[in-house]
């Protein structure tokens, strides 16, 4: 279905098909590959390739792609959303997530606008009711136009990145009876009430629209299914009055011989912050990942400095920041 809106160029915005939204990404292969463009292990290539295979296989769901085309039928932007079942499942609403947005650098303002506001007619009428995004924050004139078409920046995301051989582990130790043990199912209950009360700064809890309480619970969820992900591991930090911190880490495989690691979470009792378990955990979470991954990815927001600081004390270098935003349709 075309939209009606056409500007004195003639560019047009209509649904794309996949292999049209294809070709357009190979064509915008640095935006793909970028935080991954630090590591040495991370052939850009392999990357892209992952993310066409994901985009297919989201094509058999609830999904919507758009293309903003010239008068030559030539695709100049784009995006996709599609269903988020655990957000839409948690949250009791239709909850789109989006793969990408992206346009190319000569697309103005106010094209930006139209296919923003196209996208939302489109996604009201597929009965989305919320729908999130996470934007590079460099790319300034997409990031006004998100602001004035009605999507709110709920929170910034920094991410870390360091390859296993520019790992630091620093030596340290701490004036407290800490024991770090890999998690069983039986620290499920003991992990999800830590979780319940260390998330609060996510995006989820920064939007008024969705209830505090549901949006940790969310993080409870994903806490306590990382014990039965066979692709994660959990390690918690035990004292004599039980389990005052956890972490969750794990692997994600691109190929059989290219992998990276993902520090998933990591929360700390609040009467023990600041004490040295946090850096525990951590250490043991990256000794774990070297055996297995040449490269490991660490996300934050920007507002959580403490985290900053501790994972650049282990050699993490920031290498993506991105606003995470909402659209209520």
């Amino acid at each position: 279905m075309r939209s009606r809106m056409h500007d004195g160029m003639g560019l047009e915005i209509k649904e794309a098909k996949t292999r049209v939204i294809l070709n357009f990404l190979s064509n915008n292969r640095q935006y793909l590959y970028n935080r991954f463009s630090y590591s040495k292990k991370m052939p850009q290539s392999v990357i892209v390739n992952e993310f066409i295979k994901r985009l297919r296989k989201k094509e058999r769901g609830k999904i919507l792609q758009l293309g903003l085309f010239d008068s030559d039928a030539k695709i100049r932007g784009a995006a996709a959303v599609y269903l988020s079942d655990w957000d839409t499942e948690h949250f009791g609403l239709e909850v789109g997530k989006t793969d990408f947005l992206l346009f190319d650098d000569f697309v103005d303002l106010e094209d930006r606008l139209r296919f923003l506001s196209a996208l939302s007619e489109k996604l009201s009428d597929l009965k989305f009711r919320l729908v999130l995004l996470r934007h590079p924050l460099n790319d300034h004139k997409t990031i006004i136009a998100l602001s004035r078409a009605g999507w709110f920046l709920t929170d910034v995301l920094l991410t870390f990145h360091t390859d296993i051989e520019d790992l630091i582990l620093p030596e340290f130790s701490i004036d407290l009876p800490i024991r770090i043990r890999e998690a069983h199912e039986g620290d499920a209950g003991s992990i999800g009430s830590l979780a319940r009360k260390s998330f609060s700064m996510s995006h989820f809890h920064s939007d008024p629209n969705l209830p505090n309480a549901l949006s940790s619970e969310l993080y409870v969820k994903w806490s306590i299914s990382s014990l039965s992900d066979p692709s994660s591991k959990v390690f918690v930090a035990e004292d004599r009055e039980g389990v005052c911190g956890f972490i969750v880490c794990s692997v994600k495989s691109l190929t059989k011989k290219i992998s990276y690691g993902v520090i998933d979470l990591i929360a700390v009792d609040r009467d023990r912050q600041r004490l040295g378990i946090g850096r525990l955990l951590l250490k043991e979470a990256l000794k774990r990942l070297a055996s297995r991954v040449s490269s490991v990815y660490v996300g934050t927001q920007a507002i959580n400095i403490p985290a900053v600081r501790l994972y650049e004390s282990f050699g993490f270098k920031l290498v993506d920041s991105e606003g995470t935003f909402h659209l209520w349709v």
